[in-house]
């Protein structure tokens, strides 16, 4: 900021612009969306189309018998585990991932996390495949 102050406000001046909401959207039919009733409702039913629901209770899960390779040779442990997560590539400012498990949430909780995470770890790569995990609650 000292070398060049404009450089700094023109860049912090960028960050405080408003932005306005989702740019107007076509319909299958050709047509454009007007308002954002419509842009909202578009986007619901295009999410909705595309959107799945598991089912938790009757999980498919694979026979060990299917599995053609045993990745063996990977050695790791639950320091190493929690050095990934405390000083990793974790960004605490994105949003969470497909486990809806915020990166801060990881990286905070890193030394109680760390162990059974590598318990699950080690077990997937000893099995061939991710353990069955209960779901309780739904």
């Amino acid at each position: 900021m000292k070398n060049n102050p404009k450089k700094f406000f023109k860049c912090a001046n960028s960050k405080m612009k408003t932005r306005s909401g989702v740019a107007e959207l076509q319909c299958e039919n050709g047509s454009v969306t007007k308002t954002d009733e419509q842009k909202a409702e578009l986007l619901n039913q295009f999410f909705s189309s595309v959107y799945t629901v598991e089912d938790l209770v009757n999980i498919q899960t694979k026979a060990q018998a299917d599995v053609q390779e045993v990745l063996s040779d990977i050695d790791f442990s639950s320091a190493d585990i929690m050095k990934i997560l405390s000083t990793g590539n974790l960004k605490a400012e994105k949003s969470p991932g497909p486990d809806n498990i915020h990166p801060s949430v990881l990286k905070e909780c890193a030394d109680v996390l760390a162990s059974p995470l590598h318990l699950l770890f080690q077990k997937s790569l000893n099995e061939g495949f991710l353990p069955q995990v209960k779901v309780s609650g739904r």
